[in-house]
């Protein structure tokens, strides 16, 4: 999946971001208990602050489409 994020868009970074993950997971791109790349891993690909890439995690988890395990990650529920 490209994480690409348009930095001048009016749509803020963590929205553009959450949005992408969003349709990945109703896409079926990342199936349910898939686990959602890391937050290194968008840092690393999108150069996005950590801040702004847990605003968008959190907006997943808020949109019921991930679930997170204490040590081990945050996965797709999927379209529920």
């Amino acid at each position: 999946m490209e994480f690409e994020i348009d930095t001048r868009s009016s749509v803020p970074s963590w929205r553009q971001l959450a949005d992408k993950l969003t349709a990945a997971i109703e896409s079926g791109e990342y199936a349910p208990d898939d686990p959602i790349p890391s937050l290194r891993r968008l840092h690393q690909e999108t150069g996005l602050a950590q801040s702004t890439i847990q605003h968008a995690l959190k907006e997943l988890h808020e949109r019921g489409l991930t679930y997170s395990v204490p040590g081990r990650g945050t996965f797709a529920k999927g379209k529920g």
